[in-house]
C-alpha cells in the first residue's frame, strides 16, 4: 500500500490522490 504524505490541500497531493485513484491503486 502506498502512503501519501502532504497537506490534503496541496495541489502536488491532490495530483498524486488522482492519479492513484485512477489507476485503482490502494493508498492512505
Amino acid at each position: 500500500m502506498i502512503t501519501a504524505y502532504g497537506m490534503s490541500t496541496s495541489g502536488n497531493c491532490h495530483k498524486v490522490k488522482l492519479v492513484l485513484e485512477r489507476l485503482g491503486r490502494p493508498y492512505r
